[in-house]
């Protein structure tokens, strides 16, 4: 059957265009034009791109230049393509026009399109919205292209790649520490050499992994240096004098990095240095990664010809023909992919130094192999952690017997006896095949006493404690020990970082609620939900009554979801058996017009008292605190739901019907929300809460392209103004949107730690999805619950086991506790995730 297309045009004349597809003419032509390998742009730099033309549109309006029907449209479009739609869309090749013309008019073209059919429009030459006059105004793509690369490359490497090595280097540091006491013999040129502790040997790979995180972090800054508002030539005509100082502000504010518009344009665009330092980094990090995964496969060769000092994970089947053999898989595909990124530096340095007078012109082959060396080291170093790094084990016999055989012992003797009579046992030990000690004693050189003596006083393997202990302090200012050295299980926030841990942690959503007799009692005692809510030591009372039932892995604040429209002055209250009710809902432009963000520390004290009691309450005599405290708080576009409803509802017409007819109000009203759940969390922050999450409960009621623009949208910006770390300590966010499954790329890209999961989504396809850019939570059906015992261990057992023995999952329900859950079947569940997680990391 023929396709079915459109005639667009451009100033070539007319084109066939598929009638399915957004682009117009000038990508089809590209299409016909360079049909030169398969090598498409990265979906990294098609974000970027697309921010990028987000962040024009709303400063052309701002100055005035673009109508708010067409900025809206335009965003809306952008925003789309950001959250991962319409991959299809953008099939251009990496080897087209070295300036990135076709691409960026690709992006322009398809948001062109698609803003049309957002308003009413059509595709094609009767569309509302221009892809050069409107998308691409104030903008060139010699200033567009550079600015995206910039904007991919430190996306990727401040929120993909430094998060994996700093997985992997923790993970080292620990197999450090744990190894202190395991001395081995050293070697250089291959040979034998004086002994060193395995810790020690591990020592100097987190140091080298420390080393490349530095040289990738002092990159950085050249990075979020841009060039758009340079427009053709670096002089900025056509451009507004105030977009691109704004324009960068903007970009800033989307993505969450401190970007800035470049101060010499000329040099940013007609240059590539940034990206030739960033990328040299990159190759630094490759030779670090390569030299530590070459040595740990040698320490594990064998099993019995080899060296053998190490144990590796069994993974996979090692040969088609030799039974039995573990092949170190994983080292291996890390030394390749470094290969790769050496391979990539060369072009990219050629690239670079290519530039003619004002323009680079190898852009695209450019951004193609600096992020393809970003998504290689960081999904190598985080595969190579999950996959080997956490278990390898030391061979301690083959250690030893390694060790006694050793000539190189003999070192210790010189300072006694002289270079020379040391050579003499040396030689004739390895002449006639005898140990050290015997050759020693028969030439007459030392007392059997004094070989002992002085063979085990050897001052360098002294220096291992303080050396492996130096490794866990923060010298690079990745990480710091000081919070999670205080907390007897920190399970929970090592799982968030995505650390390995021995076992899965456990929290539950309401893990503290109406299901527990001892709520109940308490809860009668106080009179009301609120007033049980609004005291501290109600709060802390209920926050703790899990923890005396379950060997819970952390802490959840009690509080109500409800508590900053209650301080906005909304009028909450519970009525029996309807749940909240607002007196004063948020319905009219006047409405709204009063509405303000509400002094946390007055209004909300009573929260902020109780976080700071439960963290006392959690922590005994020594100092040492039982789990960590969780503090939350509902998302703007939830929040928005109840206020402008005036309590739940089962269908949100009231709140989707301002989204549809009132938009701008409806956008007041979330700008607000967000900025009062920022401070809220932070003042949580601030009293002792050492990780934080954001309920989304409602978003999952929005449609395709709503829930990006009416609630991802303001969740991202709350988590841009949160506090990421405390008293030096990291500060992790959760993010949980029932009925999120279909965004949940987009959700994993707005910068939270972790993802929760309601008990839809397949947690197996869920890791594949969002690869390793964050934790994930969940994800059991609470109604499990009221199944038999063996049924809930089957449903656990399943879970775990879809998830797998990758570092990163937190157990957890799908949504929140049900009241008439059984308590004995919530043990069953705590001490079956505790038990099966075990026995699978064995």
């Amino acid at each position: 059957m023929k396709e079915k297309t459109r005639i667009e045009r451009d100033t070539f004349g007319d084109i066939a265009v598929p009638d399915a597809r957004l682009w117009g003419a000038q990508t089809q032509r590209s299409r016909h034009n360079f049909k030169i390998s398969n090598e498409r742009q990265a979906p990294e730099l098609i974000r970027a791109l697309a921010q990028v033309k987000r962040a024009a549109a709303t400063v052309n309006h701002a100055l005035e230049l673009l109508p708010a029907d067409k900025t809206n449209a335009i965003v809306q479009a952008a925003d789309e393509i950001i959250a991962g739609l319409h991959p299809d869309e953008f099939p251009l090749v990496v080897w087209q026009t070295g300036s990135g013309t076709q691409t960026n008019m690709n992006l322009n073209e398809v948001i062109a399109n698609r803003a049309s059919e957002l308003t009413g429009g059509e595709r094609g030459e009767a569309r509302k919205i221009h892809p050069n006059d409107d998308v691409n105004r104030g903008q060139s793509s010699n200033d567009v292209f550079p600015t995206a690369m910039h904007v991919a490359a430190a996306d990727g490497i401040a929120n993909t790649l430094l998060p994996a090595l700093k997985t992997l280097r923790d993970t080292l540091a620990a197999k450090a520490q744990a190894f202190t006491d395991i001395v081995k013999i050293g070697r250089t040129h291959l040979q034998d050499a004086t002994p060193l502790t395995l810790g020690q040997e591990f020592s100097g790979y987190v140091a080298q992994l420390e080393q490349g995180m530095r040289h990738l972090a002092a990159a950085l800054p050249h990075l979020y240096e841009l060039a758009l508002g340079g427009t053709a030539v670096g002089t900025g005509l056509n451009a507004h004098p105030a977009f691109a100082d704004k324009v960068a502000a903007e970009i800033s504010s989307l993505t969450g990095l401190p970007f800035v518009s470049a101060p010499n344009k000329f040099e940013v665009m007609a240059a590539a240095d940034a990206l030739v330092h960033a990328h040299g980094a990159l190759k630094t990090v490759a030779a670090g990664l390569m030299k530590i995964t070459n040595d740990i496969r040698w320490l594990a060769s064998g099993p019995r010809c080899g060296l053998g000092e190490l144990l590796i994970p069994e993974n996979e089947p090692g040969s088609s023909i030799m039974p039995g053999k573990v092949n170190p898989t994983q080292a291996e595909a890390v030394t390749m992919l470094c290969c790769q990124v050496f391979g990539n530096d060369v072009a990219v340095n050629f690239g670079g130094a290519s530039g003619n007078f004002e323009l680079n012109v190898f852009r695209p082959m450019i951004a193609h192999n600096v992020l393809q060396s970003i998504r290689l080291l960081a999904d190598g170093a985080q595969s190579f952690n999950d996959h080997c790094a956490i278990g390898i084990e030391p061979n301690r016999d083959r250690i030893d017997a390694l060790l006694n055989e050793s000539l190189m012992l003999v070192t210790a003797l010189n300072p006694h006896i002289g270079y020379d009579k040391a050579a003499q046992i040396a030689k004739k030990a390895h002449r006639e095949g005898s140990t050290l000690k015997v050759a020693a004693l028969a030439l007459g050189h030392v007392s059997e006493a004094e070989f002992d003596a002085w063979r085990e006083d050897q001052p360098l393997l002294h220096l291992c404690a303080e050396t492996v202990s130096g490794i866990l302090v923060d010298l690079s200012g990745f990480r710091s020990n000081k919070m999670l050295q205080s907390v007897l299980n920190d399970t929970f926030l090592r799982a968030l970082k995505r650390e390995p841990t021995d076992h899965t942690p456990v929290w539950l959503m309401r893990q503290a609620g109406r299901y527990l007799p001892e709520y109940n009692r308490i809860r009668a005692r106080a009179g009301s939900f609120l007033a049980l809510a609004k005291n501290p030591d109600y709060a802390t009372e209920v926050t703790l009554q899990p923890l005396e039932r379950y060997p819970l892995d952390a802490a959840i604040l009690f509080s109500d979801i409800l508590t900053i429209p209650d301080a906005m002055g909304l009028g909450l209250s519970f009525e029996t058996g309807e749940g909240p009710r607002f007196a004063r809902p948020l319905r009219t432009e006047a409405d709204i017009a009063r509405l303000a963000v509400p002094a946390i520390d007055s209004t909300l004290s009573y929260v902020t008292d109780a976080v700071t009691q439960i963290r006392r309450a959690l922590t005994n005599a020594n100092g040492q605190q039982r789990v960590p405290l969780i503090g939350f708080s509902g998302s703007p576009w939830t929040l928005a739901c109840y206020m402008v409803e005036g309590g739940g509802s089962d269908n949100f017409r009231l709140v989707k019907a301002m989204l549809y007819q009132h938009p701008a109000w409806l956008h007041r009203i979330l700008e607000i929300n967000a900025q009062a759940v920022a401070a809220y969390l932070n003042a949580q922050i601030d009293a002792g809460a050492q990780a934080v999450m954001i309920f989304d409960t409602w978003g999952g009621a929005l449609a395709d392209g709503k829930f990006q623009q009416f609630s991802l949208a303001y969740t991202k910006a709350v988590i841009q103004n949160l506090k990421r770390e405390h008293n030096g300590e990291q500060v992790p966010v959760i993010v949980f949107t029932k009925g999120g499954g279909q965004w949940l790329e987009a959700i994993a890209a707005i910068g939270a730690q972790a993802v929760g999961l309601d008990w839809t989504v397949n947690l197996a396809r869920a890791r594949e999805r969002v690869g390793h850019r964050v934790a994930l939570q969940g994800n059991l059906d609470p109604t499990v619950l009221f199944a038999s015992p063996a049924a809930i261990r089957a449903e656990v057992r399943s879970i775990l086991d879809s998830y797998g023995d990758q570092a990163g999952h937190i157990f957890n329900l799908g949504h929140g506790i049900l009241p008439l859950t059984p308590p004995e079947h919530v043990a069953e569940m705590v001490d079956e995730v505790h038990a099966y997680s075990r026995s699978l990391r064995v």
